[in-house]
Formats: C-alpha cells, sequence, structure tokens
C-alpha cells in the first residue's frame, strides 16, 4: 500500500527546518603519524614523546610540517607530506574525527591525538562546511521519509482497530 505525499507537503516538512538536510563537512587533512601498540604501555610512552616533540617543532615551523611529515612520520602518507587529502564524517577513526572538529584552517594540533594506530600531529590544510541542501536535491528522501511515517501511523492505527474490535479473554492488551 502507497501512502504518496503532496509536493506541498514536501515542501511544507523541508521549509520547517532546512538545517536538517544539510551535507556534511569535508576536511582536507595532513598528519604525522608515530605508530605504536596501543596494548604496549612502554611503546605507547615513548610514542607520545617522540609526537610530542614533532608537534612541538611543527608548532615552531608550521611551512615545515610536510617536510617533517616525510620525513618522520610511519604513515604511507608520508610521501605526500602527510596529505591524507578529503575526509568527512565516518572517514576515520573517531578520536582522529573528534580531533579535526575544532580545527581551523592552518591549525596544528598542539597535543598529539591517540588512536588505536599510535599517535597524530594534524594540520588542517582546509575545511569546507557542508551547506543546507537545496530543496530538489532533498526531495525524494523527505517524500520516502514521509511515506514511511505515514505507512507506520496507518498500520498502528489498524491494528489498535483490530485490536478494539476482537474479543479477546485470558489476556489484557490495554495499555500500562
Amino acid at each position: 500500500v502507497l501512502f504518496p505525499c503532496r509536493f506541498t507537503e514536501i515542501r511544507a516538512e523541508w521549509a520547517r527546518d532546512p538545517q536538517r538536510f544539510r551535507a556534511p563537512p569535508l576536511w582536507e587533512v595532513s598528519h604525522i603519524l608515530v605508530a605504536c601498540d596501543p596494548r604496549d604501555a612502554a611503546a605507547m610512552a615513548a610514542a607520545e614523546a617522540r609526537a610530542a616533540d614533532l608537534a612541538r617543532r611543527a608548532l615552531e615551523v608550521p611551512r615545515g610540517f610536510a617536510r617533517l611529515a616525510e620525513a618522520q612520520s610511519d604513515c604511507g602518507s608520508k610521501a605526500a607530506g602527510g596529505a591524507l587529502g578529503q575526509i568527512g564524517p565516518g572517514d576515520t577513526v573517531p578520536e582522529f574525527e573528534a580531533a579535526l572538529r575544532p580545527l581551523a584552517e592552518g591549525e596544528i594540533t598542539v597535543v598529539p591525538v591517540p588512536t588505536r594506530h599510535g599517535w597524530h600531529v594534524i594540520r588542517m590544510d582546509a575545511v569546507a562546511e557542508g551547506a543546507v541542501l537545496p530543496f530538489e536535491a532533498v526531495r525524494a528522501r523527505i517524500a520516502a521519509a514521509m511515506e514511511k511515517a505515514a505507512w507506520a501511523r496507518a498500520a498502528r492505527d489498524y491494528v489498535t482497530r483490530l485490536v478494539a474490535a476482537a474479543e479477546i479473554s485470558g489476556a489484557d492488551l490495554r495499555p500500562l
């Protein structure tokens, strides 16, 4: 059973709060990885100290970040000066992503970021904040969500009417 929505209803749903229909941000990021086994406390401590030194050096000479990454990073991206390219939400481990969100363009993390891969010194090369998507870009998605919600309401109402009309004994089906 289909529950088509009218264009005006779909448009009104979008207009009610267009901010809900926003493209995700994109970050262009470079990093220096000091790899280590997170289960090895001694290796983690040594890697943290090395990463802290690299962060200090990167902050002292921000223009030298790519050269520092090429010489010191344990990641394959070192061949590109540590550049990871464009990434978005969900593309990296959560700790790395959490460190990206507050960074402004050109900013380098003051404190290295620990992940299961080791310690990262991160530089935010560019940020593209997600823009509100135009109505036509999300119209089909809104319509599908509205149709699904209408179907669920209709199914719930149908079951409620069936239960109300049935003579059931031995079970109490009233809401608690």
